[in-house]
């Protein structure tokens, strides 16, 4: 395997797979629990979109979160780590076709309980692309958790809409979360839109994706809400966990909705046929 000693990336997206080139990975995030003296296998699937068969090198380095959601850094896995985590160097990919990578990860009996966070670095073998020397190269995060005394402290910030007045039929609504523990926060549940009427007009989903808060960030969840028609006033209930079986947070919030733009037209295209009424009569 290639030493790699450093290796900073700007962006991640924590469960979708995306594509890069002519190959791609997928999951772009795998979660793993592992109890200490144990041993697991992760897959991560291996694309290869291209009409001709290639190699790709694979490259395990520990991962350091910081404080903004893209700001992950990589570096060697130190010697010292308790958790043995290995593969293959290479691994061929027939044309249009894909190939499970198999990980092996291996807990010591004496890890330490906590959240460890690997990234496993895929490039393309062969030529240099012409101009950039840089081999193209996609990265997939391993989150592995060793159970046991991980320390919890969610802090749930706010939860806010874009605007208290909309004068159209969208509205967007933000989360922000802060983790001061150890334990990855990955909220999931819903925002029930009501009318001034008490009435649920939609149930939205919240972070559908399953993106993750890591230790020491803060992350603010965005989710819209596209109505065909709505007037008047509204209230958006959010109830969510902190990750499955975590704490639970509710909260709730007030906006109104005047579509002036879609009114004014109305009330134009009614003053014209009113005109057009009035007119025929008085030639009656």
């Amino acid at each position: 395997m290639s030493v790699i000693t450093r290796l900073s990336i700007t962006a991640v997206l924590f469960l979708l797979p995306f594509q890069v080139s002519a190959f791609g990975l997928s999951p772009s995030a795998k979660d793993l629990e592992i109890n200490r003296g144990s041993t697991d296998i992760i897959s991560i699937l291996v694309e290869n979109t291209s009409n001709q068969a290639h190699k790709y090198q694979v490259d395990l380095l520990e991962a350091q979160i910081g404080e903004n959601v893209a700001d992950i850094t990589f570096s060697k896995i130190g010697s010292d780590d308790n958790i043995l985590i290995k593969t293959d160097d290479i691994i061929d990919v027939p044309a249009n076709d894909a190939k499970y990578l198999e990980i092996t990860v291996t807990a010591d009996r004496n890890s330490r309980p906590g959240v460890y966070v690997y990234g496993a670095v895929v490039s393309e073998l062969g030529e240099l692309n012409s101009g950039i020397g840089i081999e193209p190269a996609l990265t997939s995060l391993i989150f592995i958790t060793i159970p046991g005394e991980i320390d919890e402290d969610v802090e749930w910030i706010d939860f806010s809409a874009s605007k208290s007045f909309y004068t159209d039929f969208s509205a967007q609504f933000y989360l922000t979360v802060r983790n001061n523990g150890e334990k990855i926060v990955q909220p999931t549940g819903t925002i029930i839109i009501e009318s001034m009427f008490g009435n649920p007009v939609e149930l939205i989903s919240l972070n559908p994706n399953g993106s993750r808060t890591m230790s020491g960030q803060i992350r603010t969840y965005e989710e819209a809400w596209d109505s065909f028609f709505a007037i008047g006033y509204y209230s958006a209930q959010i109830e969510v966990r902190s990750w499955e079986g975590g704490e639970t947070y509710n909260d709730e919030i007030t906006f109104f909705i005047l579509p002036i733009e879609q009114i004014s037209i109305a009330l134009v295209v009614l003053v014209i046929l009113w005109l057009l009424v009035r007119r025929r009569k008085n030639r009656l």
